[in-house]
């Protein structure tokens, strides 16, 4: 062990002290003297050195739990950069299921606008059906006209067959009258065959014979007329048979076309039911899906904001922290922290692509599309097969839609429920480092702002003994190991031993103010001033 500086002049002057040739009592005072100041120096120094030791191996201790923590803190920092890692592998295949959720609404859009050209398609053909209705309508009024206007001959028909009758009856009478006049002409003729030398019988002979002639020919007339007339009337009673026959074929098609258009009615009716079910259905994905896709958007901004704000915490402890060594980047299983946070800046992770819904969930939309479809089924009836088939395929497609949308949004309920039970243990894990980067920061500091602030004992002037202590361990001078210095411990111990050793000098009452206890977590030295008695208690 080597002795201080002083405790060799002490030996010196010990020296030339028994050397000398003084008086009797200048030795003997001196001697005392001195031999006095060298046992309370020697036991001082034992002390000393005891404390010295005890506070070696508190510093070696307190040094080497340090580094464990330090070793700690850096897998902790590793530990953290690898769940940055992950939770921005994780946004990233968060924001390719957004965009696949995107194509999907795009898909589901071409399928509205499907569905809204097949109900063009269908109020085309519901037009057709309608004009049809019309031209039907005014060919039965126009076999309610004929129809009219056969029974109005007919009763032409009648009147004349009457008529006919009348004059058969007035034929027959006339008949009678002629024949009973020729009875009487031929009487007459007889009577004038007896007198033909009277000319006024051949004369009147002469008459009746033409008035005979004539009757015959009126009579010959009348039977030609009469086969005329009900010639006339077989060829218009087979003509009416032939228009009852049509017009009872027509009623039978309009029956049957009746029936046709009740069916096609009630399918109609049925098709539209099942159009308007799956539109609320999907219409309630895709409310669904967007309130999914605005969580799982929240989720990620909030993933985001806390990564980011774990960064600027971890850069804060970085400035503030000089005294912990830097990793070597060589040995780092990932990319730097600051490469990784600095890569979430990217806009390509910022500014993700979202879809938009299109103007469909819009109530007054909705409400005006819902009285547009209640007025086609009011007005319409029927349906061609064609597009009936077109729609029900239309409708299986939709129901496969509607299946393949759920199962996309259980997918999505899944990955949510992981990814939340993930961000829960990333905050925990957050919230524990936090709390323990914390603590061992502010226990740096307070140890470095210590040391730092007792250079000012430097200032000391050594006038005694225990000033050229306090001098001498304001030299800066090492002990023990060459990579350790104990100047401002040493600055500490020597304000205590002036303060233990003599109560007269100002200068060590000014050296114990200036003592810093090390239990306070404060940064301002001005707030930390302890007794410097209470040493032993320093963590």
């Amino acid at each position: 062990m080597v002795l201080p500086k002083w405790t060799r002049l002490l030996d010196r002057s010990k020296r030339q002290t028994f050397t000398q040739t003084p008086t009797p009592t200048d030795h003997l005072d001196s001697s005392l003297g001195v031999i006095d100041c060298n046992c309370k120096a020697r036991k001082q120094v034992e002390k000393y050195y005891r404390y010295i030791g005890k506070r070696l191996d508190q510093l070696e201790y307190d040094r080497c739990q340090l580094l464990s923590e330090q070793n700690e803190i850096n897998s902790r920092e590793s530990q953290l950069s690898r769940s940055i890692w992950h939770l921005r592998v994780r946004e990233r295949e968060l924001d390719d299921y957004c965009a696949y959720l995107n194509d999907k609404r795009q898909s589901i859009d071409s399928i509205y606008n499907k569905c809204e050209v097949l109900e063009t398609q269908i109020n085309d053909r519901f037009e057709e059906y309608n004009n049809m209705q019309k031209d039907l309508k005014k060919k039965l009024d126009e076999l309610d006209q004929r129809q009219n206007n056969l029974a109005l001959k007919e009763q032409q028909i009648e009147r004349i067959s009457r008529d006919i009758e009348m004059r058969e009856r007035e034929l027959s009478i006339h008949q009678g009258k002629v024949y009973q006049e020729r009875d009487n002409y031929q009487r007459m003729a007889a009577e004038a065959q007896q007198n033909s030398n009277n000319r006024s019988v051949q004369q009147c002979l002469m008459d009746i014979e033409h008035e005979r002639r004539k009757l015959e020919m009126d009579r010959h007339n009348f039977s030609q007329y009469y086969e005329s007339i009900m010639e006339e009337i077989d060829r218009k009673w087979r003509k009416l048979n032939k228009i009852n026959d049509a017009y009872r074929d027509k009623e039978e098609d309009i029956l049957i076309k009746e029936k046709q258009l009740l069916s096609n009615r009630e399918n109609i009716q049925q098709a539209w039911n099942e159009i308007e079910e799956a539109r609320i259905d999907i219409m309630k994905q895709k409310e669904l899906l967007k309130r999914k896709t605005i969580a799982a958007e929240a989720a990620a901004s909030a993933a985001m904001q806390n990564s980011i704000s774990l960064q600027q915490q971890k850069q804060q402890v970085v400035n503030d922290d000089s005294t912990i060594d830097r990793r070597n980047e060589s040995n780092r299983p990932y990319p730097s922290d600051r490469a990784v946070i600095n890569d979430m800046y990217d806009p390509v992770y910022k500014e993700t692509p979202r879809g938009r819904y299109r103007g469909d969930l819009n109530r007054q939309t909705n409400q005006d599309r819902d009285d547009q479809y209640r007025i086609l089924r009011e007005e319409t009836s029927a349906i061609d097969p064609r597009i009936q088939i077109q729609l029900q395929e239309k409708m299986s497609d939709i129901t496969k839609l509607v299946e393949d949308i759920k199962q996309e949004t259980s997918l999505l309920a899944m990955e949510k429920y992981s990814l939340q039970g993930q961000k829960k243990q990333f905050e925990l894990e957050k919230a524990i480092n936090e709390r323990e980067l914390a603590a061992k920061e502010q226990h740096l500091l307070n140890l470095e702002q210590s040391l730092r602030k007792n250079d000012l004992i430097d200032q000391a002037t050594p006038t005694t003994i225990n000033g050229q202590l306090n001098g001498y361990y304001g030299d800066k001078m090492r002990l023990g190991d060459s990579s350790t210095r104990f100047t401002d411990v040493d600055r500490d111990i020597g304000g205590f031993f002036l303060d233990k050793s003599t109560e007269n000098y100002p200068s060590s009452k000014r050296l114990n103010t200036r003592a810093i206890d090390l239990r306070n977590s404060t940064n301002n030295p001005r707030d930390t001033m302890r007794d410097i008695r209470d040493y032993g208690k320093v963590r």
